[in-house]
């Protein structure tokens, strides 16, 4: 991070390469992240001075190494995306629209005054770091192959204690850039699969331990799995399960990530989820190619969602998502009408597969779904 803020500090602060507007944009992104988290010890610690505050993120993962042997791979990300500073340059807005959908605005009402106005500008330009070149906006800290963690089974934890005693030293005592500038860390999240949380966490509520014969707890943030609790009951708004999210820690020895200052009270709460770990991607496929052949097959004359009934861009966009269906495996199955038989895929990478997936939990085919089906 000191020869990154020393030579190429827009890398880590959304590709802002003037040093006012650095500043200027980091104090944005805490405000506005204050209202998501203000419990952060970030705005204790360093309440009047956030604009020299980084926000980073920590992510970890097992793939393919040599031989098709298991590599671990530590790494550190910025959060604010390099397109960001091109977004505050040419006055483009990240998002599609200026206005937010209802939804948002209900989930945050107590938004305040100063930020709504003060930082628009640098709120709306904030940009992911999914788009522009990997190499840029993530950096590996730790890369382990499989046969030396295996052989030293201390190893990996040492590694994310390490790492973890590094955050939490550039978060009290930062560091100095080649200007005498000193400027502080703070993380935001801890990303991988729920493989790895388990692994990094000393999760003894998990995936892992779900019960086939007695009803154990089985998710790191809440007491969902037990009898009290049953994790299969989400076709209520209110679950009973919801009202035990972070009520008790998910660990009995403490992990070494307990000491990277994030939150009081919930620390487990770091474990971040995307999309593309909640579900095995082989039921996103599933979900859509069926999803499109049951829309083109249908032809009820009552079919409001008949797709002979939609607009051009919805058109578009199916057919779009139909080339990518592997047709050939199982056509002979459509033309026997036994579709049961052979359940059609998406094909393409996981990207391919979630995007579909959205758009469709968006639109009004699930509801549409449900009323022909019950």
């Amino acid at each position: 991070m000191k020869f990154l803020m020393s030579h190429h500090p827009s890398l880590v602060v959304g590709g802002i390469k003037d040093p006012t507007l650095r500043s200027q944009h980091l104090q944005a992104f805490w405000e506005a992240y204050k209202e998501n988290h203000p419990h952060h010890p970030v705005f204790r610690e360093h309440e009047h001075g956030l604009c020299r505050v980084i926000p980073m993120c920590y992510h970890g993962d097992e793939g393919r190494g040599k031989r098709r042997g298991n590599t671990t791979v530590l790494s550190m990300e910025s959060v604010l995306g390099i397109y960001t500073g091109w977004n505050l340059q040419i006055g483009k807005h990240s998002c599609t629209s200026c206005c937010p959908p209802p939804s948002a605005l209900n989930k945050f009402p107590a938004r305040s005054a100063t930020t709504c106005g003060r930082w628009d500008s640098h709120i709306e330009a904030l940009q992911t770091n999914m788009k522009g070149h990997s190499y840029l906006q993530h950096y590996p800290l730790y890369v382990l192959p499989g046969a030396m963690y295996k052989e030293h089974r201390s190893l990996l934890d040492a590694c994310l204690s390490t790492m973890s005693l590094q955050f939490r030293q550039a978060f009290f005592d930062g560091f100095e850039d080649n200007q005498g500038h000193v400027w502080f860390l703070a993380i935001v999240g801890f990303k991988g699969d729920l493989k790895f949380f388990a692994r990094a966490g000393y999760l003894q509520r998990s995936f892992e331990h779900v019960g086939r014969v007695r009803n154990l707890e089985m998710c790191h943030e809440c007491l969902g799995g037990s009898s009290e609790y049953p994790f299969e009951e989400v076709t209520s708004d209110t679950p009973k399960w919801i009202q035990t999210i972070y009520s008790q820690r998910p660990w009995v020895n403490e992990p070494p990530l307990l000491k990277i200052p994030y939150h009081p009270n919930e620390p487990e709460r770091q474990m971040k989820k995307d999309c593309f770990h909640l579900c095995k991607v082989g039921i996103y496929r599933d979900f859509v190619a069926c999803s499109i052949l049951w829309l083109l097959l249908d032809t009820s004359d009552t079919t409001a969602m008949s797709i002979r009934n939609w607009g051009g861009p919805t058109k578009c966009f199916i057919c779009s998502a139909l080339l990518q269906v592997a047709l050939l495996d199982y056509a002979a199955s459509i033309k026997t009408s036994s579709i049961s038989r052979s359940c059609p895929a998406l094909a393409g990478p996981t990207p391919k597969a979630v995007t579909p997936c959205i758009w469709l939990l968006g639109s009004r085919f699930c509801v549409f779904l449900a009323r022909t089906t019950c």
